[in-house]
């Protein structure tokens, strides 16, 4: 970093630390990203550093290059040319730059007074014509100048807004908090990869359950996740909860560890209560099935925030599965089932949701809900078998042993082998299992007809399973 601030001043070009670095470093953190602002043109910062490093010029054009070292450990600083914008028509780049000669103009350009500051190199004193050093001792984000304009230039600077409170637990300006409810129309305009991103950043962050009150008290929250509309100020009508469905969810939000996809499943647990809502003769709520459905509705919310896959299957399985009996009554076997269902490296997030849904109901932890995990981890450190794949023999192994060809009766085969282990884990061994094999092999044979009787062979083929 020192070096390409050298490099700049004895080029004889000015050199200024910006951004989030600047910031941090005044906050008194260690910055993660270094941006530089100069009065170098991009040929001029290209003919300093193209013999020093690797130049990534897509941002070009708009001033900036970014500086790659050749480290073992490579890192990256981008740099870029003092500039002013024009318009902004597609909501998030500037139609054209133009280049100035003043730091202070490149900073009237920035989104927030706390992001408008810089330090000067190699003095270090603080340049800060928008009040920024003050808005960051009182802890406040500012828009620089008109919010409503800021916020047009750019969408995503809405949720940006949000994600410095959510990170740094700081408070909105009352005309910025204003602006974000005012202008939460442009978020429309902002690609659904953009938003996934910030939105992540704000769901993983320290005070995340603060910004999701924010984002929905400002209308913000429901321009990307329009579902959640339903649980505002939704009364679930039940003695089992003390709040509204929206709060309910939020404060569980807060009660999960700082995981991306705990986050997301705490948020959309309940995301189908409102359509699955009935009364019984006592006035009591219920919402059968919510489970299920909210995890197809979580899956889809997430696909059109173009998550990846991994994370869509992850958070929509916790969602089906959030409501898991547990306790006394729940046999060895039943644990055992559970297990496989979710997965060994899905059910800690699990029973995290779980716990955290029960406090945000109003209630205590529940210790019946700490014995059942105590259960479950004898399952999983005993590396007690809970799925097909943990059985002794295979789908191989059980056409060698009938003759089978692939097919139905394969996997049925496998089914009925791993329901006698959950019940025994004793049997889970080569010969015990071939010996049970050859018990059940006609119970296969016929129950396995009874279901594809009448359907083609094409149908069938499609459930093959071979271990």
């Amino acid at each position: 970093m020192r070096g390409v601030l050298d490099v700049l001043l004895g080029a004889g070009y000015q050199a200024f630390i910006v951004g989030g670095a600047c910031r941090d470093l005044l906050d008194g953190l260690k910055p993660h990203d270094w941006d530089v602002a100069t009065d170098a043109t991009p040929p001029q910062v290209e003919a300093c550093f193209a013999e020093r490093f690797r130049l990534l010029k897509q941002g070009e054009k708009h001033g900036t290059i970014g500086m790659l070292s050749h480290d073992a450990q490579p890192w990256c600083v981008e740099v870029t040319t003092f500039r002013s914008e024009t318009t902004y028509s597609d909501g998030r780049r500037p139609d054209s730059v133009q280049f100035v000669r003043t730091i202070e103009e490149d900073l009237s350009r920035r989104d927030f007074t706390v992001n408008a500051l810089a330090l000067r190199w190699p003095d270090m004193v603080v340049i800060d014509p928008f009040g920024g050093l003050g808005d960051l001792r009182r802890r406040l984000v500012r828009c620089v100048g008109d919010p409503q304009a800021r916020f047009g230039e750019d969408g995503l600077r809405l949720l940006r807004a949000v994600r410095l409170r959510a990170e740094r637990g700081w408070k909105i300006e009352k005309d910025t908090y204003n602006a974000l409810g005012l202008q939460a129309k442009l978020l429309k305009k902002v690609s659904r990869e953009r938003v996934r991103d910030e939105f992540a950043r704000v769901m993983t962050a320290k005070f995340a359950a603060a910004a999701l009150r924010d984002l929905v008290k400002t209308g913000l929250l429901v321009r990307f996740i329009p579902e959640f509309q339903e649980s505002i100020n939704f009364d679930q009508r039940t003695r089992h909860h003390r709040q509204k469905l929206d709060e309910h969810v939020i404060e569980t939000v807060s009660w999960v560890p700082e995981r991306l996809e705990l986050k997301l499943a705490a948020l959309l647990h309940d995301i189908a209560k409102p359509r699955t809502f009935t009364l019984d003769e006592d006035g009591q709520g219920h919402f059968y099935g919510h489970n299920k459905l909210g995890a197809a509705a979580s899956a889809e919310i997430l696909r059109r925030l173009r998550f990846s896959r991994e994370v869509i299957n992850r958070v929509a399985l916790l969602v089906k599965e959030h409501m898991f009996i547990y306790g006394p009554q729940v046999t060895d076997a039943g644990l055992r089932r559970l297990v496989g269902r979710v997965g060994r490296e899905n059910i800690a997030d699990l029973f995290e949701l779980r716990r955290a849904d029960i406090v945000a109901s109003g209630g205590m932890p529940d210790p019946w809900l700490d014995k059942t995990w105590d259960r479950v981890a004898e399952v999983i450190e005993g590396r007690q078998p809970t799925s097909e794949t943990d059985l002794a023999i295979d789908g191989n192994d059980i056409m060698q042993a009938t003759g089978w060809e692939p097919g139905p009766r394969v996997g049925r085969a496998l089914e009925m082998l791993l329901e006698r282990v959950l019940q025994q884990p004793e049997l889970n061994e080569r010969r015990r299992l071939l010996a049970e094999l050859e018990a059940i092999k006609g119970q296969v044979e016929s129950t396995t007809h009874e279901v594809i009787k009448g359907q083609p062979e094409s149908t069938t083929r499609s459930s093959d399973r071979e271990g």
